[in-house]
Parts: structure tokens; sequence; C-alpha cells
């Protein structure tokens, strides 16, 4: 069986994996300056992987040629083509410069594929080791770097502490995702109708490569997106302040925030769902708009295009709610420069074009006549035609709700209202997060005010929760004037933020949900491994049934006993292998159902089994067994 040794090398086979697909090779095929700094280096760098294997997921599963060779080809074609367009960029850069400084870059650039291994990884070795041995030195100089680091670790543990000790998924979403996984892996894109497959496709390139089951990458996925959530309130609170001690403040109350109040739903991120995977680039996708608001660098505006295609690539909230949060910064920068301010408009054109390619995958699915996934639409569609609405006065509704969200009011308000005696270079920042944070806070609370809702509150609570850490500390610590606060103010002010709230509220691992037996999965993937594929059969609830597909067979409980009747179990001369058509078949049974079984199902089950093992004495053998739970193994 698995252990918990066995749960942190499998995680790590994933993290590892993901590495190399989504950080190192777009590194190799793209190195990016690191002038910027690390930070954004990494997020650059991660934004490229994730976006290429996405393309290429897409294009190669529609095509159905999804297999380790044409991902290992479509690999090596993008980081040569890369590069190779990069040396052209850079050749005809310097074709200006003397001769001397010409012939030397062209002789370094001057690569082909015979020579990829010494042009390319050899040197990209070499600067991962500088790299790697420089970050290994520099928390021992830098308290701030040892202290981010000490939260994101924290932050971690507490979202993968569920998964590395329950294989199964967390959630009752997690077995549609596993199904589609799979489904895109056999060459079924939008197998579930037109859906954004964007996690699914990352998730079937890893396990396709490194030869992973899809269960255990999924599994480590929801961990690895939740870590990526709490770094995008890090970046964001970064680029908002200009305040590391700022940033550091705000990571730490939304990365430690697991048993608080705060509407971020830490159980959803530890687990293998789409719109975590979308809002890992949420806090990045806001500070690019918010840094070119601010710069009009042309690369912010690029990155911040690309993210907001792979976020629509990956589930359509996330990029929705960005949407509104830099829609409210261009407002705050037109109320100073006027709406006829060029760098507002280029920020609404290159969301609206990265828009439109973020929606081409399901555009492309719809002209193939593929329907749309029947429940993507329905809370929209019912919120906008105003039924299941509970309207409520809006005075009656901000004092009857939490603190957190009268909080979000009164802050949003009072940064709007104090905006107008701002520092004039600080007055658009100011007002533009005033207006996103009152711009979330009323979609979080349209329910309760009676107006069409994008998403159930519970949804856009996470979004919420992510700009209220990082706009408020951003106030806190830049002052409401937008001067810098004294350091030991800040410092102190740190800890009056973070230390009672984690007094108050301790950190805890959310706790995930079960939907079968906590040993079921182990079980399945002892079988899987030590068994040849599709010689064996479960039977048990529907739930193993995207877990088994692509390996063996299932049969699902219900149909099983409508189809083999008790007295066919008591019938010596009936074969359940000869029935299944396969050499060994799995009889799942709860002797103590979980919460949410049907009881009746469990009872006959069990009951079979035993008539079963009666009449056929010696066939039959317990292949695992817990107080709650026994798994029967049936030989021909």
């Amino acid at each position: 069986m698995i252990g918990l040794f066995g749960s942190i090398v499998t995680m790590l086979r994933v993290y590892l994996g993901a590495a190399v697909l989504l950080l190192i090779l777009p590194w190799i095929a793209w190195p990016g300056s690191l002038e910027d700094g690390r930070l954004k280096a990494f997020w650059r760098t991660l934004l490229i992987g994730v976006a290429f294997w996405i393309a290429v997921g897409y294009l190669l599963s529609a095509l159905g040629f999804f297999e380790p060779i044409t991902l290992f080809l479509s690999a090596v074609v993008g980081v040569v083509g890369a590069r190779g367009y990069r040396r052209r960029l850079r050749n005809s850069a310097v074709t200006t410069a003397p001769t001397e400084q010409r012939a030397m870059d062209v002789g370094i650039l001057d690569r082909n594929v015979g020579e990829l291994w010494r042009t390319v990884i050899v040197p990209a070795g070499k600067q991962l080791r500088r790299w790697a041995g420089a970050q290994c030195s520099r928390p021992l100089r830098d308290p701030y770097t040892v202290g981010t680091l000490a939260v994101l670790a924290a932050s971690f543990g507490l979202r993968a502490w569920g998964p590395l000790h329950q294989v199964a998924p967390g959630s009752s979403d997690g077995y549609v995702h596993l199904l589609w996984t799979k489904e895109f892996m056999l060459d079924h894109p939008f197998y579930g109708g037109v859906y954004p497959e964007g996690m699914h496709a990352i998730a079937a390139a890893i396990a396709t490569i490194f030869f992973i089951n899809p269960l255990s990458v999924l599994r480590f996925i929801g961990p690895m997106d939740g870590l990526l959530m709490v770094l995008g309130v890090y970046t964001l609170t970064r680029e908002t302040s200009g305040n590391r001690l700022a940033a550091i403040t705000a990571l730490a109350i939304f990365g430690l925030s697991t048993n608080s109040p705060l509407p971020e739903q830490a159980w959803r991120q530890m687990n293998d769902l789409p719109q975590e995977a979308s809002a890992a680039f949420f806090g990045y996708g806001v500070a690019l708009a918010w840094e070119y608001l601010r710069t009009g660098r042309d690369v912010a505006l690029w990155l911040y295009g690309l993210c907001t295609t792979v976020e629509l690539w990956i589930h359509p909230y996330s990029p929705a709610f960005a949407t509104v949060v830099v829609g409210a910064l261009v407002v705050g920068r037109w109320a100073v420069h006027g709406w006829r301010d060029v760098v507002g408009w280029r920020v609404i054109a290159g969301t609206t074009v990265a828009g439109i390619i973020g929606l081409l995958p399901l555009a492309i699915g719809l002209a193939l006549g593929v329907p749309f996934f029947h429940s993507g639409l329905s809370f929209v569609l019912q919120s906008v035609s105003g039924t299941s609405k509970t309207v409520s006065h809006p005075l009656s509704a901000l004092i009857t709700s939490p603190l957190y969200v009268q909080l979000g009011a009164a802050l949003g308000l009072a940064i709007c209202v104090l905006s107008v005696w701002s520092v004039p270079a600080k007055r658009q920042d100011r007002l533009g997060l005033g207006l996103a944070l009152m711009a979330i806070w009323l979609l979080y609370m349209a329910h309760s005010l009676g107006l069409p809702s994008l998403a159930d509150a519970y949804r856009v609570g996470e979004f919420y929760s992510m700009l209220l850490c990082a706009v408020g500390v951003t106030l806190v610590f830049l002052g409401p004037w937008g001067k810098p606060s004294h350091v030991g103010a800040s410092v102190a002010v740190a800890g009056l933020l973070v230390v009672p709230g984690m007094v108050r509220w301790p950190p805890a691992p959310p706790v995930p949900a079960h939907y079968e037996p906590l040993d079921s999965g182990k079980v399945y993937l002892k079988i899987e491994r030590t068994l040849t594929p599709d010689t064996w059969t479960i039977i048990s609830p529907v739930q193993q049934y995207s877990e088994v597909l692509g390996k063996g067979y299932h049969a699902e409980l219900s149909t099983f006993l409508k189809q083999y009747p008790l007295s066919e179990a008591a019938d010596s001369s009936f074969s359940l292998p000869k029935a299944m058509k396969t050499p060994e078949v799995f009889i799942w049974v709860q002797t103590h159902p979980i919460p949410g079984a049907d009881v009746l199902e469990q009872k006959s089950i069990a009951v079979w089994s035993q008539a079963y093992a009666q009449a056929h004495p010696g066939t039959m053998t317990v292949y695992f067994r817990n107080s709650g739970f026994v798994v029967y193994e049936v030989k021909a």
C-alpha cells in the first residue's frame, strides 16, 4: 500500500515533471533577462510554458496524435524554433554594430540542431547551477527572502497536507476532471461538452510524457495552483506597494488564512479545479496591467494579454474578474488623465484581443457541433433572468454581513475619498485600487443586493479575498496619501495585521471531502501498478469509473446488482470472471458505508459476495480489509 513516503515521492515526480515542462524547457527556449527580478522572470517563464503546452495539447488531442513521441517532438520543435527566432532577432539587432562586435555576437548565436547539446543544454545547465548557488546563499543575507520562503512553504504545506494523505479526489468535481483528462489523453477533447480544458491539457502532458498516473498528477496539481494563487497575492502587493514587507504581510494573511472567516475557500486550493488553476494567474495578470498603466512598458502589455488568454483557456471566472479589476484601474487613470488617454485604451484593446484568442478553442468546439457543457451557463442565466433572488436593502445587507465584507466596503470607499488628497503621482493608483475593490465587493454582494451575479458568492470570495489582502496591505504600508511609511512603523503594522489573526484563527490544513473509502484510491493504484492493463474489472460505485478508465474495466454497482441478482451468485455454474470477461475481478464492499453512500446497495453487494464465496469455494480471497472497507478478489 502507498504510505506517506510513497505519496511524497509521487508528489516530487509530478512537480519535477511540471518544472521541466513549464519552467526549464521554456527558459531554454526563451531565456529572459533577470534585470526585472527573479520573481518576474519566474512568472514570465511559467506563463510561456503553460501557454505552449495548452496550445500543443489542444492541437494534438484534436488531431488524434496525443502521444509521448508527438509531445516530445513538439517540445524539441518549440525549443529549436524559439531559439532560432530569437537568434534572428538578435542578429538583426546587431547589424549596425561594429564589425568586431557583430562577428563575436553572430559566432555566439550561430547555433544549429546538431550543436544543441553543446550550445544550449550545457550552457543552460551551468546557468542553472550558478542560479541555484546564488539562491542558496542569498537567504542567509536577505531576511525578506527568508520570510517569503518560510511563509510560502507553510502555505504550501497547509494545502498539500490533504492530498498527501488522501489519494482519491477531494471534491466531487475532481472525478469529472479526472475523466476529462483521461479522455483528453485518448484524443477526445470536449468530452463532456464545450468547456475550457487548459488544466486538463497540462495534466495530460505531464502524465503522458513522464508516465505518471493522471490521478496522481491531478492529485497534486491542486496544491501547486493554490501556492501560485498565494504567490500571485505577493506579486500584486509588491507591484502596487513597492514594499517587500507589505508583500510578505499580504502573503501571510492570504496564505495562512485557511481557518479564518476570510472567504478564500482554502479547501478548493488543494483540489484539481480549473477555477483555481486559472486563478493562479489572477494576481500576476492584474500586476502586469498595473505595471503597464504606470510605466507604459510594451512588454507588460504583451504579457498581460497572454496572461488573459491563458486564464480563458483554463477557466472563464478568473479573467472575468481580472477584467473588472483592470477596468477599474483604467477608470482611475482616466479620472486623472482624461478618457482620451491612449494607455488606458491600449489596455482595453489588449484585453479584447486576448479575450478573442482565449475563446477560440471554445468557438472551434462549437463549430464542430459539440454543445456547451450544460452546467457552464446555468448559474449566470438564472442570475440574469432574475430567478432565485434573495433581495435585501443595501444598508441592511451591509450591516448583517461578516466583518470582512464591511471592511472591504469601508476600505474601498476610503481609498476613493482619500485619493483626492493623495500625492498627485499616486492619485490615479489610489483611486484605481479603491474602484477595483468596490467593484469586486459589489460582485461578491450581488446576490444579496438583487444584482445580476457572474458566479456564486463562494467563488467570487476567492478573488475578493486576494484583492482585499493586496489592496488593504498596500494602503496601510503606503499611507492614505501615497507616502511610504517609516520602516519601524511598517514592521509594527505587519505584526499587528498578521499575529492577532494567526492567534484568533490558527492555520489548519483544510479537510478534503471523500466520496469513497479513504483507502480506496490506494487499493486502485496497487491494482493498476501490479496487474496487466485490461485484465481486471472493478465492481464498485460510479466514483471508480474515472480512475479505472484506460487501465482496466469498471462495472457500476447498481447496474451490476440488477444484471446479476443474488440467485446468480449462489449458482455454482456462474463464473464472475467469465461474466466480466477478465481473468480477475475486484469487488468493493463498504462494511461501514461512508456518508452519502447507498446503504442498501452496500448491504446487497456484501450479501452477494458472501453467497458467491460459499458457492465457489477457493475462488474468492480478501485483497484488502480495514475496519470499514473490504476488497474481494475473484479469479477464474
